[in-house]
């Protein structure tokens, strides 16, 4: 369980495998125990194995619930009011894992592979050049907004406003942070400039409605080190950028390596190698169109076409998704 503010271990908390590790709390509860924490903030992430009973508040809830935000909802911000009390988890503890049965393991191999199509730097051809192409699939995508650089509200077509956000995330997009300023590198940054980068992107965010389950940071330049990803774990549950290989699973959810979709046959690559093990393909687009001032990174409106024609040409192989359905 990972808030945004503090945690704190309360009863029965802190026995056998039971830590915490700056706003995150890990363990185990056996059956019949109950493990009690009581934070601040809101809840970012909540992931368990096996039966569970969760109380919150004095009220018993589903597990499921927790770290989750419907849109236009403004959840708690971090250091805001008196500290709540935590979940209580209690009752059926999850015991050892066994062995994955052959059924479990043959329905793992029958799911489809998954690709995430991610764009950076509050590009505004995301919407007027990708947008238009990928409406004729179905396809949602990923929209990785500076936010210093993100208006309310204005009608030139060279800015990615709030409004244009909104009527994005009504046709299935999920925003991300890409950070206030987009530094040019988290590594060289501080503790405390990296933790204000994050947290007040995701204020921006939630202020505006744009919040989904499972929030996503895409860090500028893809930097990223243990450092970083421990501070932003603290305010989202998917990191897209590191070294972490998705297309044979996701072994580090806040390092997740992408591969550059203005290079078609490097994301060809990475979508085979999805299908072939069942994994994940997230591709990195920047501007799409053609420019006055053309650079490396751009992707042509044909080749963006012809690589979301790959995407469908896999059928029922293949299925495009956002961070929040990983």
């Amino acid at each position: 369980m990972t808030v945004s503010d503090t945690i704190e271990a309360g009863r029965g908390f802190g026995e056998g495998a039971d830590s915490i590790s700056g706003s995150t709390a890990r363990g185990t509860v056996r059956k019949g125990d109950t493990d009690e924490l009581t934070f601040s903030g809101l809840v970012t992430r909540f992931l368990h194995e096996g039966p569970l009973r969760v109380v919150f508040n004095g009220n018993e809830i589903g597990p499921a619930p927790l770290g989750e935000q419907t849109s236009g909802s403004t959840p708690t911000p971090p250091g805001a009011g008196a500290n709540e009390s935590a979940p209580t988890p209690s009752g059926e503890g999850p015991d050892e894992p066994g062995p994955e049965s052959s059924d479990e393991g043959a329905e793992r191999a029958s799911s489809p592979a998954q690709v995430v199509l991610s764009f950076d730097d509050s590009e505004p051809s995301a919407k007027t050049g990708a947008k238009p192409i990928m409406d004729e699939y179905g396809y949602p995508g990923v929209m990785g907004i500076v936010t210093e650089r993100t208006k309310q509200s204005g009608s030139d077509d060279n800015s990615l406003t709030v409004a244009r956000l909104e009527a994005m995330q009504a046709d299935g997009w999920v925003v991300a942070s890409h950070s206030v300023t987009r530094p040019e590198a988290f590594t060289e940054l501080s503790e405390e400039e990296i933790r204000e980068e994050c947290h007040q992107s995701r204020e921006f965010i939630v202020e505006n409605g744009l919040l989904p389950p499972d929030p996503a940071i895409i860090y500028p330049h893809g930097s990223v080190d243990e450092d970083v990803a421990e501070i932003a774990e603290e305010y989202y549950t998917y990191g897209l950028g590191g070294e972490d290989d998705p297309t044979d699973g996701i072994d580090d959810p806040l390092r997740i390596e992408r591969a550059a979709g203005h290079e078609p046959g490097e994301a060809r690559e990475q979508i085979d190698r999805a299908i072939e093990n069942g994994g994940v393909s997230v591709l990195m687009f920047h501007r799409i169109g053609t420019f006055d001032d053309p650079n490396e990174l751009d992707t042509s409106e044909e080749d963006f076409a012809e690589l979301m024609s790959y995407i469908d040409e896999q059928g029922s192989a293949l299925e495009v998704i956002t961070p929040s359905q990983l």
